[in-house]
């Protein structure tokens, strides 16, 4: 949460939900809505838990906000889960400060 209470001054917004409460594409949507010049990244689960339950119908979401920290965001398309390193490393190649803290 920002200093003034605005949430919608996020950088970031992580969420996670049923792939079917996802797939749609709302719940993006409503995200986006909210925050409109934060990074969104989410994930499907199978199920978020709170306290003793787990509840299966709704997303998962925490916005975060930093005060000095620039965020990119890079992809990379996982053909085949062996590969998933390779995609990895491919990304932190992308970046600067990643490819050179690989280095080190």
């Amino acid at each position: 949460m920002s200093r003034n209470g605005s949430l919608e001054a996020a950088d970031l917004v992580l969420y996670f939900g049923l792939r079917e409460a996802l797939a749609c594409g709302a719940r993006y949507a409503e995200l986006r809505a909210k925050f409109p010049s934060a990074h969104l990244v989410g994930c499907s689960t199978g199920g978020q838990i709170s306290g003793d339950e787990v509840l299966d119908d709704g997303i998962a979401a925490v916005a975060l906000r930093f005060e000095s920290t620039k965020l990119r965001l890079a992809c990379s398309n996982v053909t085949d889960p062996a590969r998933s390193r390779i995609c990895g490393e491919t990304i932190a190649g992308r970046s600067p400060a990643m490819g050179r803290s690989a280095k080190n």
